[in-house]
């Protein structure tokens, strides 16, 4: 069965699917969509973004993508749910810039968020400048493919062939030819890595403290709601974190401190693209005890 099914009398073309669809899969290149021979995360943005309902997704409940509008209401339980699912990774932007004092709201909401014996250990570096943006995308991609080359090449490594691969060894493996592919494309002029998005947040912390990705998950799902509420949408950017655990480079061009570490990053911008339905998710898997 097909990941992705089209319905072509309904289909106007106009590409949007195509646009927010992250590996890529639709390819709106001739007058009729067809679809890459690549692997479909079933992320549910062609059929969310699509104005006519044209797109069929057989592995998520078709009952699920609910119209909706953007606008943020809190007045019940159900409407805020509704603006949970409504948030989406946004990878298209606009080039209009993201003021400070709004990415400061962001950061306030985030401040609030939970930390274990009200610690609060999380450190903010944060970007507005393109200037900025691309001089860390540049040098992440340096260090990502740098990586690549080492794992490719194991001689250039430091590390110990012989042990037993790490999680980060083996997640840079399974990205590899991804990174490549990126890197490339960066090279064209088209960012799939930070994707032309006018703002940058990442939350860092002292490598002495225990287990921070709870917190800084907790605190940077706040912020990107915070963001959402702003009208801006947002986009998780891994690869920082594991580019700038291996550069010092970009480490000292993020002013993040030796001893620290980056825990989790995003772009942020205002959206040029619309939703037009919420997503599918498979059932929560709960055991009652």
């Amino acid at each position: 069965m097909e990941s992705i099914i089209i319905d072509h009398d309904r289909c106007i073309h106009c590409g949007m699917c195509s646009n927010v669809c992250v590996r890529k899969v639709i390819d709106d290149s001739e007058d009729i969509l067809k679809l890459r021979d690549m692997e479909c995360i079933s992320c549910g943005h062609c059929k969310a973004a699509c104005p006519e309902d044209a797109i069929e997704i057989p592995d998520l409940y078709a009952e699920e993508f609910i119209p909706f509008s953007r606008v943020p209401d809190f007045t019940s339980p159900e409407k805020l749910l509704t603006f949970f699912r409504a948030r989406r990774s946004t990878r298209i932007y606009k080039e209009t810039p993201v003021e400070k004092d709004t990415i400061e709201q962001i950061i306030e909401a985030g401040r609030f968020a939970p930390t274990g014996g009200n610690r609060q250990p999380l450190r903010y570096v944060a970007s507005n400048s393109l200037e900025k943006i691309d001089e860390i995308r540049t040098l992440t991609f340096d260090s990502l493919l740098k990586q690549v080359d080492q794992m490719v090449n194991p001689t250039k490594s430091k590390s110990n062939t012989d042990a037993a691969p790490s999680v980060v060894y083996r997640t840079m493996l399974d990205y590899a030819e991804l990174i490549k592919d990126m890197a490339r494309a960066c090279d064209k002029g088209v960012d799939r890595l930070l994707w032309h998005a006018p703002a940058l947040i990442a939350i860092h912390a002292s490598k002495e403290v225990e287990s921070p990705e709870i917190e800084a998950g907790l605190c940077a799902m706040q912020m990107v709601l915070m963001a959402e509420a702003l009208g801006l949408g947002t986009c998780f950017i891994g690869f920082i974190n594991m580019a700038s655990d291996n550069s010092p480079e970009l480490k000292k061009v993020m002013q993040i401190p030796d001893h620290h570490r980056v825990i989790t990053a995003f772009v942020a911008g205002y959206p040029d693209v619309n939703y037009y339905r919420l997503v599918s998710r498979k059932p929560a898997q709960v055991r009652w005890m």
